[in-house]
């Protein structure tokens, strides 16, 4: 005679894993989104900056301005709300140094707006040695 075994149906098995697992791996996703996000801003204020030095390397009598406007073109797609930019001389023992850095503030629930994660901001800076 064969026992018969409690609770041995297995249908919807699939869709309850399914649903447990679902906001896990969204969770996942999203997560990969944002933080990607953030490096791709930080990795693209790092080149507009390094730019902008070239471009005071190069032309040793540019300006503050000119400076600015040279990484906001390298950042078209960038709200300039969020973006700050400070060029600063620094005087040394040796040398003078230009300190040019960017600062592009991260909203406060991600670009995605489903993750409370708080990255602050994304920030580039370079030293430019000045001729004397």
């Amino acid at each position: 005679m064969r026992v018969k075994i409690p609770f041995q149906n297995q249908q919807g098995v699939a869709a309850l894993e399914f649903a447990l697992i679902l906001p896990v791996f969204l969770l996942i996703l999203l997560g990969v989104i944002e933080f990607s996000l953030f490096f791709w801003t930080r990795n693209s204020l790092n080149f507009a900056v390094q730019e902008a030095a070239r471009l005071a390397l190069i032309d040793g009598s540019v300006t503050a301005s000119q400076l600015n406007e040279a990484v906001l073109g390298s950042l078209p797609e960038f709200d300039t709300h969020r973006l700050v930019i400070t060029t600063a001389k620094a005087p040394e023992e040796r040398a003078t140094y230009m300190q040019l850095s960017a600062r592009y503030s991260w909203p406060e629930k991600g670009m995605t707006g489903f993750l409370p994660v708080n990255l602050e901001a994304a920030v580039a800076t370079v030293r430019i040695p000045l001729a004397q």
